[in-house]
């Protein structure tokens, strides 16, 4: 077996840690027999796997509990403010309605499956799938061999037929004018 972070070669399949990078090596034994994919994985993603459906009763859940706990609060501080009460219970009210909405239109309108991103990820878990060896040779670059050569004998360009423009150069030939 070989370390996955380092390509180190192990003594043998109990090892724990690795001799060279000290990467934990417990688990990569039952990952390699498995074809790199995760044991259980997909029995734990199963139970996991939240829909928007799901997601949406939750929000709309949250935010009606959320809304029943501090309702007495903004109540009795209008009480304590002497606010009339018609503001607060009709914005109360406005606020109960959103999150029943909430909630029923996640049963109406929103899947009850898992995204599609999301079921991939549980079920096929393959974590050497997107990881590169950190052994592996950089890609291959291609330079012509004309970039690492010399120019030849009379290609060298003459320092004469630079041209070189500063501000001193132009008002010296301006006053040569005159």
């Amino acid at each position: 077996m070989y370390c996955p972070k380092c390509s180190q070669q192990q003594v043998s399949g109990d090892v724990r840690f690795c001799s060279r990078c000290g990467f934990l090596l417990t688990g990569i034994a039952e990952v390699i027999k498995n074809d790199g994919l995760i044991p259980g994985a997909s029995k734990q993603g199963n139970k996991s796997q939240s829909t928007p459906r799901k997601k949406g009763i939750k929000e709309g859940l949250f935010a009606l509990i959320l809304l029943i706990l501090t309702s007495p609060i903004l109540l009795i501080i209008g009480k304590v403010l002497e606010l009339h009460p018609a503001p607060l219970f009709l914005s109360i009210l406005i606020l109960f309605i959103s999150c029943v909405i909430r909630m029923i239109y996640a049963v109406m309108f929103q899947s009850g499956e898992p995204s599609a991103a999301e079921a991939s990820d549980a079920e096929n878990r393959n974590i050497f799938a997107d990881k590169k060896s950190a052994a592996s040779l950089p890609p291959a670059q291609t330079n012509p061999v004309s970039d690492f050569v010399p120019p030849m004998q009379g290609k060298w360009r003459d320092s004469n037929e630079l041209i070189f423009s500063s501000v001193t150069d132009v008002t010296t030939k301006q006053l040569d004018k005159k």
